[in-house]
């Protein structure tokens, strides 16, 4: 189980708990930077449907197996 991580809503600026799905996905995603850094939290945004994406193709980007690169 990972901690607890919030962001803020775009509009309402309330602070919304972030699935663990998604944390672990852009944990892996963004392996070089921490949970402070811009790229992280784009990644967060992004995932939690923030940009107007489709959530299943997103749903479906997170449990499609990346490759892993030497």
């Amino acid at each position: 189980m990972i901690s607890p991580y919030y962001v803020e809503e775009p509009i309402t600026y309330r602070k919304v708990e972030v699935p663990e799905v998604i944390l672990y996905y852009c944990d892996d995603f963004t392996y070089d930077t921490d949970r402070h850094d811009l790229r992280y939290i784009d990644c967060v945004y992004m995932h939690m449907g923030d940009y107007g994406n489709d959530p299943e193709l997103l749903e479906k980007m997170r449990s499609t197996p990346r490759p892993i690169f030497e």
